[in-house]
């Protein structure tokens, strides 16, 4: 699957993509999930505030564990422990070829019909498509069967 099917999958899910700025970190979840609920399974988190990766983290939840997309790794955490889910070469990769002034589109998303965590970031590098839109370009999908804390 490219990266392109990939994307291609989060906007048939989901058409509309929800902008969100979180100030205060409580009122992410029910945000998200009141979106969710409302049928939008897909939500993009500016990190335009200082709650903003705190709120990622609370939003990305799937059965208790968190899914973090951070400035420099990919993990999960339990709020007891974080793993890293990227070895060298894929945090290479990632973060190698993020767009950093782009990193306020970056969201993760969980698509629990195929029991995957998608991050979703803005690549500038010669590997990427689409390197001219305003959006996500690519996307690191994490397999949930793989990995239990």
């Amino acid at each position: 699957m490219t990266h392109s099917d990939m994307i291609a999958r989060v906007c048939a899910a989901a058409p509309v993509i929800p902008v969100l700025t979180i100030d205060r970190v409580e009122d992410a979840q029910p945000l998200a999930r009141a979106l969710v609920a409302g049928g939008l399974p897909a939500l993009e988190i500016t990190l335009r505030t200082d709650a903003a990766l705190e709120a990622i983290a609370a939003i990305a939840e799937v059965e208790g564990a968190h899914y973090v997309f951070d400035h420099d790794d990919i993990y999960i955490h339990d709020t007891h422990t974080r793993q890293s889910i990227c070895d060298e070469r894929v945090k290479t990769y990632i973060f190698g070829g993020l767009n950093t002034a782009k990193s306020d589109r970056c969201f993760v998303h969980h698509n629990p019909e195929l029991d995957e965590v998608m991050f979703c970031y803005v690549s500038g590098d010669d590997m990427a498509e689409y390197t001219n839109g305003d959006r996500c370009n690519r996307a690191a999908v994490f397999n949930l069967s793989l990995i239990h804390i």
